[in-house]
């Protein structure tokens, strides 16, 4: 499943354990703005975007190259940047794991 820049910045920010609101006073966003973002409502700017990276403390190409699609295989022969992509990696497959949980509960109480 091919990543949005909402999510992108979702999954550096939990991986930097920063709140939503924290990041939207640092990037001069509001937190309702910054959730839709997040959940893939809105697109930022360009110009929010780098603000957004500024306040994540990574280079607004990180965000663009994480929301691209892949093939699934990344490569990397720095050892810090190995280890980014699998904790990133890791990330994705726990919000999917924890989404689906939510909606199977969701879907045993409406029975």
């Amino acid at each position: 499943m091919p990543l949005d820049i909402g999510r992108a910045i979702r999954i550096v920010r939990q991986a930097k354990r920063l709140k939503a609101n924290d990041l939207a006073r640092k990037a001069d966003v509001s937190v309702a703005f910054l959730s839709l973002v997040e959940g893939g409502d809105r697109q930022p700017s360009l110009t929010v975007l780098r603000r957004i990276a500024l306040a994540l403390g990574v280079p607004p190409e990180v965000l663009i190259l994480l929301s691209q699609p892949t093939n699934g295989t990344l490569r990397n022969s720095s050892p810090n940047g190995h280890k980014l992509t699998q904790a990133i990696r890791k990330l994705v497959e726990a919000e999917e794991t924890l989404r689906d949980r939510l909606l199977k509960d969701g879907a045993r109480e409406a029975e």
